[in-house]
């Protein structure tokens, strides 16, 4: 352990009161701690009073009125973090078409849906991109405990251009039932002009929106209409005019790079397309300088080859796999930049959330990034690029007590993610635990 470290975990240990065993209400001991901050306690103790940690030791805690985990032999961490998801989505090919579909949707499927997410020990995730207003109703749902999900932060509707994605596409020549007017409405503001484009973010801002989310990119799609250039500092001013973090879909490296140097706060995708040599060390440069992360979405990619691939549409997977190619390229060079600069995220709707979250972890494992930048990617860093590292994703004095307990070590083998044996959020046991 390096010498700062040490004496971190010195001042957590000195800050934890003589009465701690009294408050406590849940205690986690014997286990491996990955803290998350680059320290590891190799036999620790997690004391959780409420939805707060209190205490992290590498002593014994005795507490008569706490409920005791023993995660001997085992690895206590921070919840795990979905960056990318679309919680009212259930297909990629066939959204809903009226307000009854997705009544049906949320009422029937979304449950067992968010009981996945949990029990695959995802405590929060990030939706940049929700059909409006059902999203809201499903957060709200979820923070007062009438549904049981992990946290949720939402864009709702997707800013873009004018007939552009996924207004087009998703909700046009996509949809196997063909063009979509509710599934646009609902999902999609499309804006053309700077005053549209700030109508549009403050009328989501007095939604209840926790964050903004635009579409930037112009990948030659038929059909498939780029939003202008010249909006993307109003969109992203308008979001911090409003306190609210601004988040862009862009597969485009040079157009991701223009977003950030106009104040960007992430992206949804690692961008794959450059045009330049040095492109994508130019935008890892940026990110690093910046602060700035990407979420890794490698899984709706790779689903969607198989998929196409199942279908005999070889051009289509020609195409697809280059892009893909290129985004593991872009990932790499980020990796080697600085790992904090990649985040954990899927993309998937169409498949069960930890069968995407595994699958991610095995394609970014597979491009290059290593078990520890696994595991801050899918914690620390993910909590970070949402705006909430003052509150989750490390084992700290004072956060939520967001925690899994798995089997194995996951800084040795990331795989040992798939072995969740208690997952606990906000001090409460939701998944495993014997409960």
């Amino acid at each position: 352990m390096r010498a700062e470290s040490l004496l971190a975990l010195v001042a957590v240990l000195a800050a934890a009161s003589a009465g701690a065993a009294d408050d406590a209400t849940l205690i986690v001991a014997n286990g491996k701690v990955i803290v998350g901050d680059g320290t590891v306690l190799e036999r620790g103790t997690v004391v959780v009073a409420g939805d707060r940690i209190l205490a992290v030791r590498a002593d014994p805690v005795d507490a008569a009125a706490a409920k005791l985990i023993d995660a001997t032999g085992k690895t206590v961490m921070p919840g795990l973090i979905d960056a990318h998801v679309h919680l009212t989505m259930e297909k990629l090919f066939e959204q809903p078409r009226d307000d009854e579909a997705m009544e049906s949707f949320v009422a029937g499927g979304l449950p067992e849906r968010l009981r996945g997410f949990l029990e695959a020990g995802i405590t929060t995730v990030m939706s940049p991109g929700d059909y409006w207003p059902a999203a809201v109703g499903v957060r709200d749902a979820v923070s007062t405990g009438e549904l049981a999900g992990p946290r949720i932060r939402t864009a709702g509707r997707l800013l873009t251009a004018p007939g552009g994605h996924p207004a087009a596409t998703f909700c046009g020549s996509l949809d196997m039932k063909g063009p979509n007017p509710w599934c646009r409405e609902h999902l999609t503001e499309e804006v053309a002009t700077e005053g549209e484009a700030r109508e549009a973010v403050a009328r989501l801002a007095g939604e209840g929106v926790d964050l903004v989310k635009f579409v930037y990119e112009d990948l030659g799609e038929p059909g498939v209409e780029p939003l202008a250039g010249e909006l993307v500092d109003d969109i992203i001013a308008a979001a911090h005019g409003h306190e609210l973090r601004a988040y862009a879909h862009s597969l485009e490296v040079a157009k991701a790079i223009q977003a950030i140097e106009e104040g960007l706060d992430g992206l949804v995708h690692v961008p794959a397309v450059a045009v330049e040599p040095d492109e994508r060390g130019r935008l890892a440069s940026l990110m690093g300088s910046e602060g700035i992360a990407a979420a890794t979405p490698l899984t709706t990619f790779d689903s969607l080859i198989e998929l196409l691939a199942s279908q005999e549409s070889q051009e289509e997977v020609t195409a697809l796999r280059g892009l893909y190619d290129e985004m593991e390229m872009s990932l790499a060079r980020l990796a080697e930049e600085d790992a904090g600069l990649l985040v954990l995220g899927t993309d998937s709707p169409h498949l069960p959330p930890g069968a995407a979250y595994h699958r991610e972890i095995e394609l970014v494992s597979e491009a290059g990034m290593t078990p520890g930048q696994i595991v801050m990617a899918a914690t620390r860093d993910a909590a970070r690029y949402m705006g909430l590292g003052d509150e989750l994703g490390t084992v700290e004095l004072g956060k939520l007590a967001d925690l899994i307990v798995v089997e194995g070590d996951p800084l040795q083998d990331p795989s040992a993610l798939r072995e969740v044996v208690v997952v606990i959020k906000g001090g409460e046991i939701v998944a495993g635990g014997g409960e």
